[in-house]
């Protein structure tokens, strides 16, 4: 619900910026969300314990930049003659995706 996102951590800070920052302080691993024909699809995936989720625009998608900061490279599956999603929906399933080999939820 969207209560529910009052209750999450999240920065708005420059992406370049903070990724940089990821990779000096943590030991989470950048997930890029490509179409590029060399990444993992979704369901083949199996995500580390700790990521951070980086999607683009619904027009070009991540920079090349942005695409070479990212440790893993993953796509959606889809029909041959559809070309891309929106990038709500791209979220939805891939954060759904990701989420469902470990649930980060707790009882």
């Amino acid at each position: 619900s969207a209560g529910h996102l009052f209750h999450q951590p999240f920065l708005l800070s420059d992406a370049r910026e903070f990724v940089r920052k990821v990779r000096q302080c943590s030991s989470h691993i950048i997930i890029g969300a490509s179409l590029e024909s060399n990444c993992t699809p979704l369901p083949l995936y199996a995500p580390p314990p700790s990521w951070v989720l980086c999607l683009g625009n619904e027009g070009v998608g991540l920079s090349t930049a942005m695409l070479e900061y990212c440790d893993h490279k993953i796509t959606v599956p889809m029909e041959h003659n559809v070309d891309s999603l929106n990038v709500g929906a791209a979220t939805a399933v891939i954060l759904y995706g990701l989420t469902q080999h470990s649930s980060p939820f707790t009882p």
